[in-house]
């Protein structure tokens, strides 16, 4: 599995940035297959305030999991998972 990792970056990317990334992101997913996936796993901030939102999207699915929040520099993380993750 390959996976696309990033943290605390997308929010200083300009909005441009971010949808290039995002396109490219999904194209790449696009691609993916069950002998071949891809995993975006991200810790990046949301409404939430003091803390960020972490969140992994696996292809060839797409399906996008909520998995935990965790304080901007690390200090701790709180894992919540998601339904029907063993």
């Amino acid at each position: 599995m390959h996976v696309i990792y990033h943290t605390i970056a997308w929010q200083y990317l300009p909005r441009a940035s971010q949808e290039r990334g995002d396109a490219l992101i999904a194209a790449a997913g696009a691609r993916a297959t069950a002998s071949a996936p891809l995993a975006r796993l991200q810790m990046e901030a949301d409404d939430q305030k003091h803390s960020a939102a972490l969140s992994l999207q696996i292809w060839p699915s797409g399906e996008r999991h909520p998995i935990g929040r965790a304080d901007f520099h690390g200090r701790w993380v709180e894992w919540t998972g998601w339904p029907g993750a063993h």
